[in-house]
């Protein structure tokens, strides 16, 4: 089953000069509807933001979470509430364990050109986990090589550990060039474009789409042109969040 959402379909919102571009917008309320939060089975966010130059912003933890992050372009400077401090360059991706009631700033530290990353959220682990921060450089030269793990509910192969039973892996594809991930029984996929095109399991995506993939043994991908691809490997779904096709 594939669950699609194209990249003009999915919700852009204004943050304080922040544009954001949300994959799993909040559904209005509806009396009697569905408590279901929005999102892909443990998979909560995955939205990408663009900050201009020296724009800050203060992010409240309403809830725990472990949170990755992916910087495409800049440099990301951090602080929370207990004084802690750091950057993400470009090229780095960057796990950290948000407590419940955390008060974080982030701003883009450059004067003069845009920051641009991508951020997942997932559901935190039964267990309550204090905070933590890791951070790990991945070239482009590692993704071209086929699915670079990034992190892991191992950390297998030097990748971050997730308290989650996931893993997160990028590729960057050359024109024509085809990759699979397999599928075990009882997970699923899902895939993010983050530029370029390519049909997967026959379907042709572009840059900014999104999609879940279950119950199938493998995700079939075939760059149309230079791709460079996010997937995220998960327990499928009881029911997905978003409207199915295929």
């Amino acid at each position: 089953m594939i669950t699609l959402r194209r990249a003009v379909d999915r919700v852009t919102v204004q943050r304080h000069k922040q544009v954001v571009r949300i994959s799993f917008p909040t559904p209005p309320a509806v009396v009697g509807a569905s408590t279901q939060p929005p999102g892909y089975g443990c998979l909560l966010a995955l939205d990408e933001h663009h900050l201009p130059p020296g724009c800050g912003v203060s992010r409240h933890a309403a809830d725990e979470a472990e949170i990755l992050t992916w910087m495409i372009a800049g440099t990301l400077a951090q602080e929370d509430a207990s004084g802690r401090s750091g950057v993400v360059d470009v090229g780095e991706w960057q796990l950290m364990r948000m407590a419940r009631g955390l008060h974080h700033q982030e701003r883009n530290a450059s004067q003069t050109s845009w920051a641009h990353f991508i951020r997942l959220s997932l559901r935190p682990p039964a267990a309550r986990a204090p905070f933590s921060a890791s951070q790990v450089r991945v070239s482009l030269a590692d993704r071209r090589r086929g699915w670079y793990l990034i992190a892991s509910s191992d950390g297998r192969r030097g990748s971050l550990l997730l308290g989650q039973d996931v893993s997160v892996s990028a590729v960057a594809l050359g024109t024509g060039q085809h990759v699979l991930h397999a599928l075990d029984a009882g997970r699923a996929a899902w895939v993010h474009i983050v530029r370029g095109s390519a049909e997967v399991d026959d379907l042709l995506i572009g840059s900014g789409d999104v999609l879940g993939v279950s119950d199938v043994p493998a995700v079939s991908m075939l760059a149309r042109e230079d791709t460079e691809v996010l997937l995220v490997d998960l327990p499928a779904p009881v029911e997905a969040a978003l409207g199915a096709t295929g």
